[in-house]
């Protein structure tokens, strides 16, 4: 039986990026054995060494920023950056921010990007805010020949780039936490996650497989509908047993309709839980800044 539910995440687990209406959903948990089976594209060797440098520190007015790079499995080189606020008390709680296809890690800094806000709130709070480079994405683009890994998802359809950039993305933060845990300044025992978009999708992907995330958001996640495949968050909602876990979601948005997202919703475990929606598509109001936030302040203290 293992073998062929293998067999079947093999052959699935990358299929392409589409948009789903409502009426193709029929979803359901799936069995414990298939779940235990898909989490083995997760895990990893957590004595492998993580050699992490620091690059640079940057002193900003209100926090100090380091840039970060460490060891990841199957020699990736992860670019990180590190925030951390200059009021508050050490050690600090520290909440990782997931970027959307086309963003990159910057993105929450830029105010130009949607993102910005998230972070600045945070760090204004007394978080220290995390965020990686997805694989493919920003200085990681060199592993793909500086290409675009839009590109190849939505133009080309090359369904193992989909699957390496996101499966192997929630293994970087989980390496990610591996190295908060040695740092004095960091509380490693509360970390929290705010994902947008496919970076919403590793939100259950991570908080699904990570026990160390205690709370996390999901903003706009794109729901695909492929049973036994690690690529799709809503095989992921059912092993959310106890983190309180936030999904902002848009109305029109056509990557996950409205009666979609509720079965979604639905079949998150954890009895704390809240699904908001917004009159919009994909790209969410400013609203949903707030939200995340006070999230995170209610239950990462």
């Amino acid at each position: 039986m293992k073998i062929l539910i293998t067999a079947t995440l093999l052959i699935f687990g990358s299929i392409t990026l589409k948009a789903q209406s409502d009426s193709t959903f029929i979803m359901e948990p799936l069995s414990e054995e298939a779940f235990e089976v898909m989490r083995l594209f997760f895990n990893y060797d957590k004595e492998f060494p993580l050699e992490t440098e620091i690059l640079e520190i940057t002193d900003k007015e209100d926090f100090k920023m380091e840039k970060i790079v460490f060891n990841s499995t199957h020699e990736n080189r992860v670019s990180s950056i590190l925030a951390l606020p200059k009021t508050g008390n050490e050690p600090f709680p520290c909440v990782f921010l997931l970027h959307g296809a086309g963003k990159t890690k910057e993105g929450w800094f830029e105010e130009s990007s949607n993102y910005f806000g998230v972070a600045q709130g945070l760090l204004a709070s007394g978080y220290a805010v995390m965020m990686l480079d997805a694989k493919f994405f920003g200085e990681r683009e060199s592993k793909n020949d500086y290409e675009k890994p839009g590109y190849f998802i939505f133009e080309k359809h090359w369904r193992y780039i989909e699957r390496d950039v996101m499966v192997q993305t929630t293994v970087d933060y989980r390496r990610a936490i591996d190295y908060l845990e040695s740092r004095p300044d960091i509380n490693s025992s509360k970390i929290g996650a705010i994902g947008s978009s496919m970076g919403a999708m590793m939100t259950f992907f991570l908080t699904g497989t990570e026990p160390r995330v205690k709370v996390a958001v999901a903003k706009a996640t794109p729901n695909l509908q492929r049973k036994y495949s690690a690529n799709s968050a809503y095989n992921f909602a059912s092993a959310i047993k106890t983190q309180p876990f936030l999904m902002l979601m848009g109305r029109n948005d056509k990557w996950n309709g409205v009666k979609a997202s509720r079965q979604m919703f639905d079949l998150i475990s954890s009895p704390t839980k809240e699904l908001i929606f917004y009159d919009s598509g994909h790209h969410l109001p400013e609203e949903w800044k707030d939200e995340s936030i006070k999230w995170i302040q209610k239950y990462l203290k």
